[in-house]
């Protein structure tokens, strides 16, 4: 047994030192390419070598269509990476996939003839690579959406109070940003759309379009769309926001509802069947044990 774990080792270090080998020819011929520059003080062995096994393994191919093919959802984490405000691997997220596959194979092959343990190994890798940053950075932009909604009413109670005192909606809007600075992230997201808008790359309805747009939330998409067709057509703003701020608590109010009746639910499953299964082994032990006697 152990001469067949030593082998199993051999073969799982000869594959990581094929895998090394093709990394370091592909810098080679990068470094061949290349001057020698100040632009190239980071370029050593393992620098972007997400990139560098992307063009070995699928060279003049779209990233879109090679992540499509493999079935990773790049438009949710391009979305993601907007939200969090984190810079996009696609690259890094398709080679962690063949990753993931190559040595959760390895692993299950291992298991096979050596021992059983390699099973949860090659699952734990499988998950890590494949799943952990994802999940993480769904998580982190499922809570910026979370808290957009629950700031939503209140940006709304304060630009109505603005509007009353006679302000056009974009200096409203843009004044309402302006105070609250960071304190508020509906108000700094679109403090950084009106900064867009002000560099003359576009409108102020074209940013906050973009930010509603970005984040997908329906009660934010909801006021934008009625205050930016409002505005386009000449309906007077300020009544619409007084009808929209009721239309959007009584919403607001109905998805805290559903979304306590949910946790409620998350919440007593796993309690209904710590519950239900201790009772089950309980009841079927005694057949159970009279089957295994019978066997023997």
């Amino acid at each position: 047994m152990q001469t067949v774990n030593f082998i199993a080792f051999l073969v799982f270090f000869a594959l990581f030192l094929i895998v090394l080998f093709i990394g370091v020819i592909a810098y080679e011929l990068g470094s061949r390419r290349r001057s020698l520059s100040s632009e190239g003080k980071d370029d050593w062995l393992f620098y972007k070598f997400s990139e560098r096994m992307y063009e070995i393994f699928f060279s003049g191919k779209d990233e879109d269509e090679v992540a499509a093919s493999l079935g990773i959802k790049v438009d949710q984490y391009l979305r993601n990476c907007d939200i969090t405000k984190t810079k996009p691997d696609v690259h890094g997220v398709i080679i962690n996939f063949l990753y993931s596959i190559i040595l959760g194979f390895l692993c299950i092959v291992m298991a096979l003839f050596t021992t059983i343990l390699f099973v949860p190994a090659g699952l734990g890798i499988f998950f890590t690579l494949l799943y952990y940053k994802q999940i993480k950075m769904n998580k982190e932009a499922e809570e910026k959406r979370l808290k957009i909604t629950e700031e939503l009413p209140r940006f709304l109670d304060l630009l109505q109070s603005e509007l009353q005192a006679g302000l056009e909606p974009e200096q409203a809007i843009y004044l309402l940003c302006s105070k609250l600075g960071d304190d508020m992230l509906l108000a700094g997201e679109f403090r950084d759309a009106f900064s867009s808008m002000h560099i003359g790359a576009e409108r102020w309805d074209e940013a906050i379009s973009k930010t509603a747009e970005k984040y997908d939330v329906d009660l934010l998409s909801d006021f934008v769309m009625n205050i930016v067709t409002a505005y386009r057509r000449g309906v007077p703003i300020t009544e619409l926001v007084v009808r929209l701020n009721k239309d959007i608590k009584q919403s607001y109010v109905l998805s805290m509802r559903e979304r306590s009746d949910k946790m409620t639910n998350t919440i007593l499953i796993p309690i209904t069947l710590l519950q239900f299964m201790p009772m089950l082994v309980f009841t079927m032990f005694p057949a159970l044990y009279e089957v295994f006697t019978s066997l023997r």
